[in-house]
């Protein structure tokens, strides 16, 4: 993973610089002073570009760099150190001990070019090299590289798909690359084994291939972000992919062991949608993951993780393989109360509901666009469910990942749960609740539910109390809402608590909504215009933003903050760009 070049243009990698006159939608830090990002629209171009950009350095600075690296390289292996922390230790001490070493040479440098040297340094001996920047950027998704002389391209929440300035353009920089994050992954990938599926430090998930032997256009690698703070269930819900009613609802299937399955494409947000769930897994169940590469992350502590494995024997034999459908067997032995399969594919899902049948809770996704094509695939080969099975799976969530009109007139992409079903039966579902593109809202009936009723029956109640209790577990949700407490274990500690002490919970959740909203309501009193606000937001920003920021800065009524700005519009003072930016043109004259 070393890297003997740095700034502009490099040999064998080329960090193409931002043009004149390109159109800057928004820039950020990633590591003052050192790395920043500018997302801009070339002249010429309809699409954003994603700027990496880092310090400039002499020649002089550069050949003192080429020397520091190799010193390092023959002192410090990554590969020798388990522990992440372990390495970053060694390579700061060492770096220390260089710069005292060959402090004579660096004395002719400026302590800008010294700092930047050290900067480089850290990104290429205890991160990864070239993208180490953009794993640190919290707004990106993926990181990929499709090929020789083709731009990295990364997926930004905002802005989603778009290309970068950093483009491989020598085969073999970019097929050591290549080795060099298998390594760092603790894998082997060659000409003979040229697919590799690993987790790097992090647990970000790499896919990569090694040369022309499967990739055309040469190695190619694809990053997938890990989220060190997963989303909670109240994120999921602030962000629009579940509605109050509907978590409340599934909240109460978890805590009575029933089984759910989330279902969608690629890229939907199925697994970050499973994981938000597990927040309503009560902490004395006895929980066990099973996954092909470590994604979940719960606020649990009587949890046991399992991960599959390939190890490679004769060239051509696959020995002493563990797969899913092994681990999901091993897991009965634990005796959870929850079996969760990251993505059931294959065989596994047979020993999953034999597992179910017996009365083990069950979570798990599936790639499918529609209940009747996981159904179909549930039934067929290699998975093989007896359709008498499939009511096992006693709810099933569609998410899918959509681009939504906005009041400004632009589509903003975003994720939600599409559909909810019962199932009753295989060939009977009964869709509890729906999402409504036109409205942006969701349509559920849960006095009608086939599975509260279950519940009741079981507990002992009607179907009226069954949704009474919903409603109470429903104003706990909007209570962490209000009160802005998402980071998972937060919401976990919380729901903890009601769990046990229900009424000690909705009682504080219900006085302190109350005082909520009567804030609230005199805030909106006091302000009936939200011009001035959000002309002095745009002024802290240099008079530009975009109008999500803007919206989020305001804090404003969103009914308050749409007629503002449409009175800013008219009036000239702000324009709205296509690209959801906006502008300040102009002074408003009161």
């Amino acid at each position: 993973m070393s890297e003997t070049r740095a700034g502009g243009v490099f040999e064998g990698i080329v960090k193409e610089p931002l043009p004149e006159g390109a159109e800057v939608l928004e820039e950020y830090w990633l590591e003052k002073p050192y790395s920043r990002v500018v997302i801009a629209i070339p002249p010429g171009e309809t699409g954003p570009r994603y700027y990496l950009i880092e310090p400039e350095l002499s020649p002089e600075a550069k050949k003192a760099l080429a020397k520091l690296s190799e010193a390092i390289e023959s002192e410090v292996n990554p590969a020798d150190f388990e522990k992440a922390e372990d390495l970053r230790r060694a390579v700061e001490e060492y770096i220390d001990k260089l710069v005292r070493k060959y402090s004579g040479l660096l004395r002719k440098l400026s302590d800008e070019d010294v700092e930047a040297i050290k900067y480089y340094l850290r990104r290429n001996f205890i991160g990864l090299g070239h993208v180490e920047p953009l794993l640190q950027d919290p707004n990106l998704e993926d990181i990929s590289c499709n090929g020789l002389g083709i731009p990295i391209h990364v997926w930004h929440r905002r802005y989603e798909s778009m290309p970068t300035n950093i483009i491989f353009t020598s085969k073999t920089e970019l097929d050591n690359y290549v080795v060099g994050l298998a390594h760092r992954a603790g894998k082997h990938v060659s000409a003979a084994f040229p697919i590799v599926d690993a987790m790097l430090a992090g647990q970000h998930r790499l896919a990569a291939t090694y040369r022309e032997e499967v990739s055309p256009e040469g190695s190619s690698f694809t990053i997938r972000k890990f989220r060190t703070e997963p989303f909670s269930i109240i994120d999921q819900i602030r962000m629009g992919t579940i509605s109050l009613e509907m978590a409340a609802y599934l909240w109460l299937l978890i805590d009575n062991k029933f089984n759910l399955m989330v279902i969608g494409g690629t890229g939907a947000g199925k697994t970050s949608l499973l994981n938000s769930l597990c927040n309503f897994i009560r902490p004395a169940y006895k929980v066990v993951t099973v996954e092909e590469t470590p994604e979940l992350n719960l606020p649990l502590q009587n949890w046991v993780k399992l991960v599959t494995r390939e190890a490679y024997g004769a060239i051509g034999t696959i020995s002493t393989r563990i797969t899913l459908y092994d681990l999901v067997k091993t897991s009965l032995r634990y005796r959870p109360d929850y079996i969760i399969v990251g993505e059931i594919r294959g065989e596994e899902a047979y020993v999953l509901f034999q597992a179910l049948a017996t009365g083990h809770g069950g979570l798990s996704t599936m790639h499918a666009e529609s209940l009747d094509s996981a159904v179909k695939r549930l039934v067929s080969p290699p998975m093989n469910i007896s359709p008498a099975y499939i009511p096992l799976m006693n709810a099933v969530l569609l998410i899918e990942r959509m681009l939504l009109p906005t009041r400004g007139g632009y589509m903003a992409p975003a994720r939600r749960v599409r559909t909810l079903w019962e199932v009753i039966e295989h060939e009977n579902y009964y869709s509890i609740a729906e999402y409504d593109t036109r409205t942006n809202s969701f349509i559920a009936d849960f006095s009608a539910s086939y599975l509260l009723r279950k519940i009741g029956i079981k507990s002992g109640k009607t179907l009226r109390e069954m949704v009474s209790e919903m409603e109470e577990r429903r104003l706990v949700l909007e209570w962490m809402l209000k009160k802005n407490i998402t980071r998972l274990w937060d919401v976990s500690k919380i729901i903890t608590e009601y769990y046990i002490s229900p009424n000690k919970v909705v009682e504080r959740a219900v006085e302190e909504i109350r005082e909520l909203k009567e804030v609230e309501t005199t805030r909106a009193e006091v302000i009936t215009d939200g011009t001035s606000i959000i002309t002095s937001i745009l002024e802290r920003s240099a008079g530009k933003t975009t109008l999500r920021q803007l919206l989020t800065e305001s804090r404003m009524d969103e009914a308050l903050f749409w007629d503002s700005l449409s009175k800013l519009i008219n009036e000239g003072v702000i324009v709205l760009r296509d690209d959801g930016t906006v502008e300040l043109v102009a002074k408003r004259v009161e």
